[in-house]
């Protein structure tokens, strides 16, 4: 797998899945072919059979951020693009994002602090569409941000930064580690959770450890949910635990 590809973006235009691909490195062979190979399964796999995490407990964290949209309510939401509303889905309320732009961010919401450092985000996501959902943390519209995209559409996760240079948005993988396979299926919910502490960064689903990674850029920041062009997700049980004084 080749180091980090970097790519230059624009947050405008955002980060598609051109990029997504040239950082995997995988290019037309991405979904044939080379994921099949037994030996790239156990390679990519390798991390899965890491623990996951241990949990914060009470005293390590403060809940600053709980929202299940039962109350028909977005409460601490504020969106820009695309198209958000809450729906009724067998009794059960959620959060519901479509893609309004041609290109990624095709629909933003910022959520919870606006000055996130440590501590432990969660949310559940179900894919309603193939095209996939970023989240963006420690985002500084100054320098840049750490973000995760999870891909339905290509069956990857990616864990990277995107980093304003001399006007640019360049977007890159955090490590060689930070690219991983991942089968991802329409309407099943996932558990997500992302544990940040310090430089440390360990991001699970459904209880297993699927990536990590350690970088010291980014301290401190906002956090956002964006689409790909195309996607349609439902968004629930959203809290945020800072372990922040």
């Amino acid at each position: 797998m080749p180091r980090n590809g970097k790519k230059k973006t624009n947050e405008k235009k955002g980060i598609d899945t051109a990029i997504i691909v040239a950082i995997i490195g995988l290019v037309g062979t991405l979904t044939v072919g080379i994921l099949n190979s037994q030996v790239i399964i156990k390679l990519l796999d390798r991390s899965s059979a890491t623990p996951a995490e241990t949990a914060l407990s009470a005293s390590d964290a403060q809940l600053i951020f709980d929202e299940n949209f039962e109350d028909n309510i977005a409460s601490g939401f504020a969106f820009e693009v695309g198209t958000w509303e809450i729906v009724n889905e067998n009794s059960n309320l959620a959060l519901k994002g479509v893609a309004t732009e041609s290109i990624a961010p095709a629909a933003k919401a910022y959520f919870g602090s606006n000055d996130f450092s440590d501590g432990v985000v969660e949310f559940r996501v179900k894919f309603l569409q193939p095209q996939g959902l970023y989240m963006d943390f420690r985002f500084d519209e100054t320098r840049g941000t750490y973000l995760f995209n999870l891909s339905p559409e290509y069956q990857t996760i990616v864990l990277g930064t995107n980093t304003l240079i001399d006007g640019d948005w360049i977007f890159a993988a955090i490590s060689d580690n930070s690219v991983r396979s991942f089968t991802f299926q329409r309407n099943v919910w996932y558990k997500i959770k992302l544990n940040l502490q310090g430089e440390d960064l360990i991001l699970t689903i459904d209880g297993n450890r699927v990536l990590a990674a350690s970088d010291p850029r980014f301290k401190r920041g906002r956090l956002r949910f964006a689409l790909d062009a195309g996607a349609v997700v439902e968004l629930d049980d959203i809290k945020v635990w800072s372990t922040t004084p």
